[in-house]
């Protein structure tokens, strides 16, 4: 068993269809409250003010609460009473299932026991790397990284599983890698499936939309690798090395290397790093 979300787990062990996880999903997205959303709604930020620190994150590290705090549009105070807020709002799946009424409480209960078995030793261990790239320092950056990055950009979790060999193929649609050249070069590689690619173009969109085509889809995951590989840059350059980012032409993802699968509540995907 490897590393999961709660949906995905009754998904896979056939107790609800997809129909019902999407709906699920959708659902707690309605009741489930951004930081941001909730400091515009208390009057403590504007909308201006909320983009700035989106901005602002692609270029660090930081939580949002966190950041705007440093940035001196939130007090400390301000951020604590907004992430208290976000939490007492939150939605798990498992309460949406049952309150939309694909699942009972007392089957949602045992449900929930089974699942935290499966997941009880993986929650516990650090994700190990290939044994290829133990050394790695910028392998081992952009795995930690990876999953908040995508949970930043997109306000969704995803938890990456263990790598292993990859042999250039993936038949996942939305792809995109760039190359890493200079003291520490390595290829990135990211793919994508169709709601993981929507999340993206959604989180990078200037404006909502319903639908998004084939374009759309290819260039939000090809931002997506391009902030994954600014940050890998911004990692070498702490370390006193010199990186810069250059794209991969007609090359959708590297040919060889390493591949973690991707799992969120919603789809799938895997990130691929190819040392040079």
């Amino acid at each position: 068993m490897s590393q999961m979300f709660f949906g995905q787990y009754l998904l896979d062990e056939g107790v609800i269809g997809r129909d019902a996880l999407g709906e699920a999903i959708d659902h707690a997205g309605r009741i489930n409250a951004r930081v941001g959303a909730l400091a515009v709604e208390r009057g403590f930020m504007s909308e201006a003010q909320i983009e700035q620190v989106q901005l602002e994150q692609r270029q660090t590290d930081l939580r949002f609460a966190d950041l705007a705090v440093e940035l001196g549009l939130l007090t400390r105070e301000q951020a604590i009473e907004l992430l208290n807020e976000q939490k007492r709002r939150h939605k798990p799946i498992g309460e949406a299932l049952v309150e939309l009424g694909h699942l009972a409480r007392e089957e949602l209960d045992d449900w929930l026991d089974r699942f935290h078995l499966t997941q009880l030793d993986l929650d516990a261990a650090h994700l190990e790397l290939p044994i290829e790239l133990c050394e790695e320092d910028l392998a081992v950056y952009l795995v930690e990284y990876f999953p908040r990055l995508f949970r930043r950009i997109t306000q969704v979790p995803l938890k990456l599983q263990a790598g292993r060999p990859f042999n250039g193929r993936s038949n996942l649609p939305w792809r995109a890698q760039v190359e890493v050249v200079g003291d520490v070069p390595m290829r990135i590689g990211v793919a994508a499936c169709d709601e993981l690619a929507a999340l993206l173009a959604g989180a990078f969109a200037s404006e909502p939309a319903d639908h998004f085509g084939a374009i759309e889809l290819t260039a939000a995951v090809a931002s997506f690798v391009e902030v994954l590989a600014e940050a890998a840059e911004r990692s070498v350059a702490s370390d006193g090395l010199g990186a810069c980012a250059e794209p991969c032409e007609g090359e959708s993802l590297p040919k060889s290397g390493f591949w973690f699968p991707a799992t969120t509540p919603c789809g799938r995907g895997i990130l691929v790093l190819e040392p040079r």
